[in-house]
């Protein structure tokens, strides 16, 4: 019997996702759900169906759920009353209410579904590499101008959590504008300025500033330095001790290009490295905690949106 598969949220996004599960061709059903989809971009066929509505009392093999943040809550929850649902991967940032976290734990645990976070460069085979090589003192920075700190820092802090084998989190310092920056997306807010997380001998360094012409990502170990490129599909591997160099070509950090290797493991009943949706809380809860204080320092009336 064929896997079926659902999309909630057909934008950018969900597209890239689209992408990714045409490559598997008829051997699953692709299931598509938005308020309103461009049928261009989303051709339908046998095997790619567009619902109307999320009331179907359908089985989902998985589902991907990559709405907009202010919404994926309420989406969630009408998906999982009206349909059985084994599996699903959450699009980043989850949300930004610590209370949608604690219900949605409750109900996957009800249910019996399992449940990931897209950060996806614990997929990757470089950051595999590395994290065999680096031991337990190094540092990552990751510095640039207009990168999305609101809304993608937490794939950093996904990424020093999983580098550095550990979830416990409990140092981290900002210094961030006393403003908010507008959004790509209609209706949410931006952060510039310092992030920097420890554990024990390790930090993360975010910064997000005008006066970076390019972007610099750095892990720097004891002996070893990583430099990538913009697209982050080369790495430079300086070695410390005698200056020898060498170079990698990697894996892109797109989404067409890791959901259809993490897409594969699980209609296979294999285990992905996506981060688990209870461990990911805790690194959603940090940075919600601070940008929650800055928000209310900017602008006390202010609620603020990331996505």
């Amino acid at each position: 019997m064929k896997k079926k598969i659902l999309i909630i949220g057909c934008g950018n996004i969900g597209f890239n996702h689209f992408k990714a599960l045409k490559r598997f061709g008829s051997k699953i059903l692709i299931y598509l759900y938005d308020k309103k989809i461009n049928k261009k971009k989303f051709p339908i066929n046998k095997n790619i169906i567009i619902l109307n509505g999320l009331k179907q009392s359908l089985t989902f093999d998985l589902v991907i759920i990559s709405t907009n943040s202010n919404e994926r809550f309420s989406v969630f929850k009408y998906l999982v009353k009206y349909n059985n649902v084994k599996k699903i991967i959450f699009e980043k940032f989850v949300y930004f209410k610590n209370y949608q976290f604690i219900k949605t734990i409750k109900i996957l645990k009800q249910k019996k579904i399992k449940a990931w976070v897209n950060c996806l460069r614990r997929e990757l085979e470089i950051f595999k590499k590395i994290k065999n090589k680096i031991g337990n003192n190094f540092k990552i920075l990751y510095n640039g101008s207009d990168w999305g700190m609101g809304c993608n820092s937490i794939h950093f802090l996904d990424l020093f959590a999983y580098l550095s084998k550990t979830k416990n989190i409990k140092k981290y310092y900002y210094n961030l504008d006393k403003k908010f920056y507008s959004s790509k997306r209609k209706g949410y807010i931006e952060f510039k300025g310092i992030l920097k997380f420890e554990i024990d001998n390790s930090s993360l360094v975010l910064e997000d500033s005008l006066k970076f012409k390019k972007k610099i990502f750095q892990i720097i170990s004891n002996t070893k330095i990583y430099s990538f490129n913009k697209n982050e599909d080369i790495v430079i591997e300086k070695n410390m001790k005698n200056n020898s160099i060498k170079k990698y070509k990697c894996e892109k950090p797109y989404v067409s290009n890791i959901t259809y290797k993490t897409v594969k493991k699980l209609i296979n009943n294999k285990t992905t490295e996506l981060t688990g949706f209870k461990e990911s809380i805790h690194y959603h809860q940090i940075l919600i905690n601070i940008f929650s204080k800055q928000s209310r320092l900017i602008n006390s009336n202010k609620n603020f949106m990331i996505t």
